[in-house]
């Protein structure tokens, strides 16, 4: 049912919105965009009802493939990482979509193909298509050079930081005679 409904109703609408694609997966490129939606079964799901769910997402690849460098240059350095604040955008449909339950939507008996397709495609198009263009719209910054990135802290000092706040939480939560293992005596 599920299958079918993704087959006969969903796949040619969303080709008549410039989705290319089959069965899961559809996408479309537009000027140096990619978007694309994936539709995703829920562990929970039985036989007689399928619970699923659309991953949605936006990317810039070339903003995407120039942090990557940079990152890797940054490695490479022993610098910091940087994430891209734009260009790559990621969600599911039912969060976009407002009075969703937990896991989007569900085909079966109770919910019929067809009203939950129509369901789907109105989420698509009212919730994700501006979001998509609003994501469009915002400025693609650059990464900045590895070599200007700060030092990434050695594993030791991440450590280091770490017990220091853990022995901090337990002294405000009251426990006493709190001895760090990994220290001489103290």
């Amino acid at each position: 049912m599920y299958k079918r409904m993704l087959r006969d109703l969903v796949a040619p609408a969303l080709r008549k919105m410039g989705f290319k694609g089959s069965g899961s997966n559809y996408s479309m490129n537009r000027d140096d965009w990619v978007i694309s939606l994936g539709f995703q079964k829920s562990r929970w799901s039985t036989r007689a009802t399928v619970e699923f769910d659309v991953n949605v997402a936006v990317a810039h690849p070339a903003t995407q493939a120039a942090f990557k460098a940079a990152n890797e240059e940054a490695r490479a350095l022993g610098n910091a990482f940087e994430m891209a604040p734009s260009g790559s955008y990621w969600d599911r449909l039912s969060i976009l979509a407002p009075g969703r339950e937990q896991f989007g939507w569900s085909v079966g008996p109770e919910n019929p193909p067809d009203h939950v397709a129509q369901d789907v495609l109105a989420c698509v198009e009212e919730y994700f298509l501006p979001t998509m263009i609003e994501q469009m719209a915002r400025p693609l910054a650059g990464p900045t050079p590895a070599s200007e990135r700060p030092k990434r802290p050695s594993r030791e000092q991440l450590n280091e930081e770490a017990a220091a706040r853990t022995v901090e939480a337990l002294r405000a939560a009251g426990v006493q005679n709190i001895r760090r293992l990994d220290l001489p005596d103290q």
